[in-house]
């Protein structure tokens, strides 16, 4: 398993973005894994999430303004 940090939007475009770390065998894995975080985390389905990005290892952010 890698460690990945996913960054999800909601497909409507409202809200903010979700950032978190997840643990993954790949980078498409980790998509999946990011979705699927996001959406347990803002209580929607997957389908409604889109994982725009990922990055290798878990980030720190510093600062992010949406």
């Amino acid at each position: 398993m890698n460690t990945y940090t996913g960054f999800c939007i909601h497909k409507d475009g409202k809200g903010t973005t979700w950032i978190g770390a997840v643990d993954a065998q790949s980078v498409e894995a980790a998509q999946d894994t990011a979705r699927d975080e996001c959406a347990a985390d803002w209580g929607c389905s997957a389908d409604d999430v889109q994982c725009i990005g990922i990055a290798a290892g878990n980030v720190d952010i510093l600062f992010w303004e949406d």
